[in-house]
C-alpha cells in the first residue's frame, strides 16, 4: 500500500500526465494544487476503472482542476 504525501505534485505546472494505480490508498490534502497550472485542458489523470466515480471526486478535493481529464 501506497500513500502520496500531503504536497505530492504541488506547484508542478509542468506535469501533464499521472497514473494512479490500484495499491494507491491515500491521497494528501494539497496533492494536486495548481499541478499543471498554466494549461488545465492538457492534464490528464489515469485511474483504476473500478474507482473512477470515486476518485474524481476526491481528486478535485485534493486541488485538482475540474478542467482536467480523468479517466480509465
Amino acid at each position: 500500500m501506497y500513500h502520496w504525501d500531503d504536497n505530492a505534485f504541488k506547484n508542478n505546472k509542468k506535469l501533464k500526465t499521472v497514473k494512479i494505480g490500484a495499491n494507491i490508498k491515500s491521497i494528501g490534502k494539497n496533492a494536486f494544487k495548481k499541478m499543471g497550472s498554466s494549461n488545465y485542458k492538457k492534464v490528464k489523470v489515469k485511474v483504476p476503472k473500478k474507482v473512477l466515480k470515486a476518485y474524481k471526486k476526491t481528486l478535485v478535493k485534493r486541488g485538482l482542476s475540474k478542467k482536467a481529464k480523468i479517466k480509465k
